[in-house]
């Protein structure tokens, strides 16, 4: 099966790749939110930042309840210092902080939406002022220059990558955009502005994190008629970069195309990463297709020969 060779590659590939040491104490910290399937793929795509970034950060794994014993060893064993967080440790955390600010609404929804954990738990755990959210799927090929900068100068912007057609899926038979401006609308808001959007990779300070309006937002997903609660935090994101300081990073910082060969941006001749949204998801499903496979498998040789030279 393709997803069985996508796995034994990215083994190898993670067996004979430099270990990342990470630190104890760092003014940034770098969460994700990984389950057992990507398990293989996270710690790939955390070895190819760290080493593509060489800055000393924190690195925070957030256990959606499917890591393994076995799973959270191989963290340890190739990423010194690393902080697993234990779902059942994290449950108890974020109910006591939402039920204590009386937030219902993002208190049911983290039931329902593993997703919404990814901007609940990651923000309200976090015990620095700054932090980067790194999705399983993304892979560096070079040093983040933008993102150094952002760290190193302190910035209290938002960073994110662009993904022109973000709002498109269809549910319920109505567009993602509609959708997306129809809840903007009922929150008394304005967010034309915002036009591609990925949150697959996301640097912020935790204070443009408005509680309250996540209650709003969240409570809407719950009662509309609209089923895009995988997107929980992507909408919740965009809507929060609307009205803070945020900027999207290069085209160089590629998100693959939903379905589709290639990134959005094919003039990019050399990505600083490429995000493979979308994939996960087929790869879940084993839907993947040869020519997805093909893909994937290039990028991971390609980030290989590169880690192996660091």
């Amino acid at each position: 099966m393709l997803r069985e060779h996508i796995n034994k590659l990215l083994l190898k590939a993670t067996l004979f790749t430099p270990n990342v040491e990470a630190v104890q104490e760092s003014d940034i910290e770098v969460r994700s939110l990984v389950c057992h399937d990507d398990s293989l793929m996270y710690l790939f795509a955390i070895k190819s930042f760290c080493l593509n970034l060489n800055y000393p950060i924190e690195v925070f794994v957030h256990d959606d309840g499917t890591l393994t014993k076995k799973d959270k060893e191989i963290f340890k064993k190739h990423i010194k210092n690393i902080n697993i967080i234990e779902s059942e440790k994290a449950d108890k955390e974020i109910e006591t902080f939402l039920k204590k600010r009386k937030l219902n609404n993002c208190l049911n929804f983290r039931k329902i939406s593993s997703h919404s954990r990814k901007i609940l738990d990651a923000v309200i755990m976090c015990k620095k002022e700054r932090l980067i959210l790194l999705d399983s799927d993304i892979l560096f090929f070079a040093k983040p220059k933008e993102v150094k900068d952002w760290i190193e100068k302190k910035s209290n912007q938002m960073l994110y990558t662009q993904e022109p057609n973000f709002f498109t899926p269809t549910f319920n038979g109505r567009p993602m955009f509609e959708n997306w401006q129809h809840f903007s609308q009922l929150l008394g808001l304005s967010c034309n502005k915002l036009k591609s959007f990925n949150s697959g990779f996301l640097c912020f300070p935790k204070k443009i994190v408005d509680f309250n309006l996540l209650e709003k937002i969240f409570g809407l997903m719950i009662n509309a008629d609209l089923d895009y609660r995988w997107l929980a935090e992507q909408t919740a994101f965009s809507l929060i970069a609307c009205y803070n300081q945020s900027m999207p990073l290069p085209e160089t910082y590629a998100n693959r195309r939903w379905g589709k060969r290639g990134s959005y941006f094919p003039s990019v001749y050399r990505p600083v990463f490429r995000h493979h949204n979308g994939l996960r998801i087929k790869l879940h499903r084993g839907l993947t297709t040869k020519l997805d496979s093909k893909e994937l498998s290039s990028d991971i040789l390609k980030t290989f020969n590169l880690l192996r030279k660091k």
